[in-house]
């Protein structure tokens, strides 16, 4: 259902093959043995009901870690905010939906260590803005006994806007350049040496809302991993940042991989 509704959308334009992505919040709730029991988004309707029932059900196969109380399994309340994602092959006349990032977040009334970092936004480059191009970049980053990062890379960067052709790498350039150079400003509370972060930072093009709740085109650009990064991820999950800097929830520990299968 959630394929022919895109391929019936606006969004079936012809072409390469097109990626599509879209933000949405939420609360769940993880039953002792790390079900889900139940999910509800928030201002979902714009996804339409058939859609919006595909995700939720997406949501109801994950498994999470256990929540334990002293020692023993409980049912726990979160919040979440997800990077939806539809990719489409108008060749083949299909398409594909996932979850792309999802973070976890405790419940408002949680009593927990400070998690709000100081983080000082980029300065956007100003190419990119004149030509109304918006990206994602995904931070990697270890930090030192005061919160400081000590080492920081791009994990992952996508394009949203206009078409940027033959300039894609050169904006991405500029958006990695920008965003790595706001990282020596930024203090992570309650992050240990050696812990892995990973920190999503939205650039917004002149005219775009953050507000807007819809689905947006992407274009990923490749970029290089470092061998430091990938040996850490693999060692012990990441600390998953929100957009707006909270710390991900270290009681929902999300098992069920995210992406499209194969990917």
């Amino acid at each position: 259902m959630l394929c022919a509704l895109l391929l019936a959308s606006g969004l079936a334009q012809a072409g390469e093959p097109a990626r599509f992505t879209a933000q949405l919040e939420g609360e769940l709730v993880i039953g002792p043995q790390g079900q889900v029991l139940e999910v509800a988004f928030k201002d979902a309707g714009w996804l339409g009901e058939d859609v919006r029932r595909g995700y939720e059900a997406k949501v109801r196969e994950w498994k999470f870690e256990p929540v334990l109380v002293q020692g023993q399994p409980i049912s726990a309340r979160g919040r979440m905010r997800l990077d939806l994602l539809a990719e489409r092959d108008d060749e083949a006349r299909t398409a594909q939906f996932a979850i792309h990032r999802a973070v976890f977040l405790d419940p408002e009334t949680y009593r927990g260590p400070d998690k709000s970092p100081s983080l000082r936004a980029p300065l956007y480059p100003r190419d990119a803005a004149l030509t109304g191009i918006g990206a994602l970049v995904v931070v990697a980053a270890r930090v030192d006994a005061d919160g400081k990062p000590t080492e920081a890379a791009t994990e992952y960067l996508h394009l949203t806007g206009p078409d940027p052709g033959a300039q894609g790498r050169r904006f991405a350039n500029q958006f990695q350049r920008a965003t790595l150079a706001a990282i020596k400003y930024w203090t992570l509370q309650g992050v240990a040496p050696g812990e892995l972060v990973r920190i999503p930072v939205r650039y917004i093009a002149p005219g775009q809302s953050r507000e807007e709740r819809r689905w947006t085109r992407v274009r990923p650009v490749p970029v290089d991993v470092p061998a430091w990064v990938v040996a850490a991820s693999a060692a012990q999950a990441p600390i998953e940042l929100a957009d707006s800097g909270e710390r991900g929830s270290a009681r929902l520990r999300l098992l069920t991989p995210l992406g499209l299968p194969g990917r």
